[in-house]
């Protein structure tokens, strides 16, 4: 099995959320939403991912590697969504179905890579956690970047889902 799949997986994911933290001053600002508006939907994140982490488990246990191409493709999808929020109910789904693919994501690859880990006896964990830190970095940087130039909250998180 090889290991540069998954750990890009790392880098992804870190690359999605890096971006969408540099874009939620913007987000907010297009939907509307106070501060406190803003952390309720930003609760649905965490609503969305826990049963796409309980159903991607089961899930890794039947398919094994192959539940992570799709999982990835499901964030690719999803990463574009607080784009098109134009309210915060839109904002709330929209988050909701990020975090259901994140939590799906994240399920997978670390069981990919803890199953890699086993099979060669080496240490990968600690790499691929520090791989996910500098997607949040890079993404976060690109994003930041790409806002000073004009780029809008679509052309930024469709860039983030370009890199997965």
């Amino acid at each position: 099995m090889k290991r540069r799949g998954p750990l890009a997986a790392f880098v992804a994911l870190g690359a999605v959320w890096g971006g969408w933290a540099a874009l939620v001053p913007a987000v907010q600002t297009a939907v509307g939403a106070s501060k406190g508006e803003l952390g309720i939907a930003l609760l649905f994140v965490g609503l969305g991912s826990l049963p796409a982490m309980l159903v991607a488990g089961r899930l890794l246990d039947r398919y094994g590697p192959r539940l992570l191409p799709p999982t990835l493709v499901l964030l690719a999808g999803a990463a574009v969504l607080p784009a098109f929020a134009g309210s915060v109910a839109t904002l709330a789904a929209a988050l909701f179905a990020l975090g259901f693919a994140s939590g799906a994501v994240d399920v997978a690859m670390n069981g990919v890579v803890a199953e890699i880990e086993a099979r060669r006896r080496t240490r990968l964990m600690q790499l691929a956690h520090a791989l996910f830190s500098a997607g949040v970095l890079g993404g976060a940087l690109a994003v930041g970047l790409a806002r000073e130039l004009g780029a809008g909250r679509l052309a930024c998180l469709g860039g983030a889902a370009g890199v997965v």
